[in-house]
């Protein structure tokens, strides 16, 4: 978060499930159904009588033996839910798993919780062991998959009613005898902060949990903070609850080491089989450095550690290897709208939200952005991420900062059109165009007390100098930069003095600095004492350090 010092932003873990999978013997099939908590589901191993029923917390014991993966098949009532392959034993089993798609995952979630009678989607338990349930289908996921609309007669104690899945529009409806019906919602956002402000921004973190307590929330969005104090000896979970709408926050003795990414991966997954979601948000609340590996997300100065940016990047790939994708990261911290941050999280969200400079203190305006996502819980990734860059720009319009603010939506295209454009320059640098490029450089805007340039500053330079010297195929390429950045949806405030920057920046220090041997390692390296000895900078796969490498070397050093 914040301008305090340079440093970054994280997210908390706590308990995770899942792994890499594999071929082992199990003398029990072990694992949790979880649409909320599901109690009454019929698991069996698929072509055997061999079956268990979940129990109130979702949880099924099968007492056999077989080998990874199982096939298991999920029924409810005496309708066949669907089949799943579960690699991992203790897995966590949720209609979006079953599914594959979150679209599909949320209209058989729909179909859970409107056979429960419960057309909020809010309810945390689902009692089904009583219920029976007549469809026309051979199981509701494959109809899904199908597209084919179908009603589902449900029979609960004394009463029936009809659920009316439709998945060409992704509705789902429980109609009562009398014709009347009701839309069933599920939870569309779990969003996740982790607030590590166990560091200099331990009062910054009471503040904006005020304000995240000062919003009501849907049963749609699904809000849990992880929040790391300073010196106290205990941590904070805010949890929004599905009824009340309000944000509760609970005390614990558990002191969490926020720079290992570990608790990153914990903390998403277990929310996430808790509470899963066909979208997920991941803020990042702490000092920010950009894309280096000291304090780059989360400084946490108990435990003295800093979570990296690889190692941020192999969380979200075991998250994804267990079927977690989070759509929207952001970072409410300094200097991490960097081009090199975009481009080492592309794989992992839909958009990413941060900031090219330094920020106030206070960072982002939490009311504003969840007042927004929970009037409108449909909102895409990039609406949502569009949402929160509006609620900072009209925070800070009127109170402009020593330091020019901005903040800045990134999508994977642009991180990958921008990487292609960088690699572009290394062939197009050569002796000749070498001037070219120095005073592109020397003229570019800088993040102040960086090595962070300015890219929008530097392109247009580089667009003017290669024009006036006619390398018309140069002048190209940097127009297409230029067009690139403006074309980002970004808020820019100009500091007190009037200065202001693009909204995104790359690394490109005047001279090879001393932190260029570890910018430039693309594998595991042993390049610094003040960095990991298995570190690596994911950016180095690209051409950009090869880039400046050549550019030194041009230049006589």
């Amino acid at each position: 978060m914040k301008k305090l010092l340079p440093l970054a932003l994280t997210v908390i873990a706590l308990a995770g499930c899942g792994g890499s999978g594999g071929s082992e013997n199990y003398s029990q099939i072990k694992g949790t159904f979880s649409a909320s908590a599901v109690e009454g589901v019929k698991v069996c191993v698929t072509g055997t009588q061999i079956c268990s029923t979940t129990d109130s917390n979702g949880t099924f014991t099968i007492n056999a033996q077989f080998k990874s993966p199982v096939n298991l098949s999920f029924w409810v009532g005496g309708v066949k839910l669907g089949s799943y392959s579960m690699a991992n034993n203790g897995e966590v089993i949720t209609p979006f798993k079953i599914m594959g798609d979150p679209n599909e995952g949320l209209v058989l979630a729909k179909f859970i919780h409107g056979v429960g009678n419960d057309t909020t989607g809010s309810a945390p338990l689902l009692n089904l062991s009583g219920v029976k349930v007549e469809a026309p289908v051979e199981s509701v996921q494959r109809a899904i998959e199908l597209q084919t609309p179908f009603n589902a007669t449900v029979v609960s104690g004394n009463s029936t009613f009809q659920v009316v899945v439709d998945p060409t529009n992704s509705t789902v409806d429980r109609c009562l005898n009398d014709g009347s019906c009701q839309p069933v919602n599920y939870r569309q956002w779990l969003i996740l902060i982790y607030m590590d402000a166990d560091n200099s921004l331990n009062d910054y973190a009471t503040l904006d949990l005020q304000e995240l307590q000062s919003v009501t929330y849907s049963p749609q969005v699904k809000l849990i903070a992880l929040v790391d104090y300073y010196g106290s000896g205990f941590s904070q979970v805010a949890e929004s609850d599905e009824l009340t709408g309000t944000l509760k926050v609970s005390n614990s003795t558990y002191e969490p080491d926020m720079g290992s990414p570990t608790t990153l991966q914990e903390f998403v997954s277990k929310y996430y089989a808790r509470y899963p979601a066909p979208k997920v948000a991941l803020i990042m609340w702490n000092h920010g450095d950009g894309w280096r590996s000291t304090k780059t997300a989360a400084e946490d100065a108990t435990s003295n550690d800093y979570l990296f940016m690889y190692q941020m990047v192999q969380a979200l790939n075991n998250l994804q290897a267990e079927g977690i994708k989070v759509n929207l990261i952001g970072f409410d911290e300094c200097l991490m709208g960097m081009e090199e941050v975009a481009y080492d999280l592309a794989p992992y969200a839909d958009a990413i939200v941060a900031s090219e400079s330094y920020e106030n203190g206070y960072g982002w305006n939490y009311q504003a952005v969840m007042e927004a996502v929970n009037q409108n819980p449909s909102l895409t990734p990039v609406e949502f991420g569009k949402r929160i860059v509006d609620a900072y720009g009209q925070t800070y319009a009127d109170q402009p900062q020593t330091y020019p603010q901005t903040l800045s939506l990134y999508t994977p295209d642009f991180a990958y059109q921008v990487a292609g454009y960088l690699d572009q320059l290394y062939y197009l640098l050569n002796e000749q165009t070498l001037p070219i490029f120095e005073r592109a450089r020397s003229e570019a805007k800088v993040v102040e007390n960086t090595n962070h340039v300015d890219l929008l500053s530097f392109a247009e330079n580089l667009y003017q100098e290669a024009s006036a010297a006619q390398e018309e195929e140069l002048a190209q390429v940097a127009l297409k930069l230029v067009q690139t950045v403006n074309g980002t949806y970004r808020a820019v405030i100009p500091s007190t003095s009037g200065e202001s920057l693009g909204g995104t920046a790359v690394y490109f220090p005047l001279y090879r600095s001393s932190d260029f041997v570890c910018y430039s390692a693309a594998v595991p390296t042993d390049c610094s004492p003040y960095y990991p000895k298995d570190y690596y900078n994911p950016f180095a796969r690209t051409l950009w350090d090869d880039f400046l490498n050549k550019y030194y070397q041009l230049e006589g050093e």
